[in-house]
């Protein structure tokens, strides 16, 4: 494990776990080496744990209040767009059932115009028939009565 992968998944706390530790570590360091004796070193050494205990858990506090408050931000985040997408969703959804029926009512409406342009068309077409029935009818007629009158002048 690296120290990128420890900041990564701990964030800011693996960096406050290094400056303790390296304050503890100093301080310890500092005071072994102080021309001291060893009464005043004890209790120089118990005071500055002291002082370093306090600060690390104000510093603790504070990262514990700032990652909550990350955490809750996040919350808000995912919270807002989930919201978002769901209204999105359902507007797509609304505007689709739109189209579909605006699209039915087009398919009906072209329908009933075809039907009635194929009706009309066929009215037209019976009228035609009719027409040319009627005119086939007063050709043959005619040409029935010229053939009777042909015949009756060679008779």
């Amino acid at each position: 494990m690296t120290y990128d992968d420890l900041d990564d998944r701990h964030g800011g706390a693996s960096f406050l776990l290094g400056f303790v530790a390296g304050s503890v570590l100093g301080a310890g360091l500092a005071l072994l080496f102080a021309p001291r004796s060893g009464e005043e070193t004890r209790r120089e050494v118990a005071d500055r744990a002291q002082r370093l205990s306090k600060r690390a858990a104000n510093e603790y506090e504070a990262a514990s209040e700032r990652v909550s408050h990350l955490a809750e931000r996040g919350k808000e985040a995912y919270r807002s767009a989930a919201d978002r997408a769901r209204d999105l969703a359902e507007r797509g959804r609304r505007e689709a059932e739109d189209l579909a029926e605006r699209g039915r009512r087009e398919a009906r409406d072209l329908a009933d115009r075809g039907r009635k342009e194929a009706h009309d068309l066929a009215e037209k077409a019976h009228v035609a028939v009719d027409d040319a029935q009627a005119r086939a009818e007063a050709g043959v007629a005619a040409a029935k009565a010229s053939l009777h009158d042909l015949s009756e002048r060679r008779s």
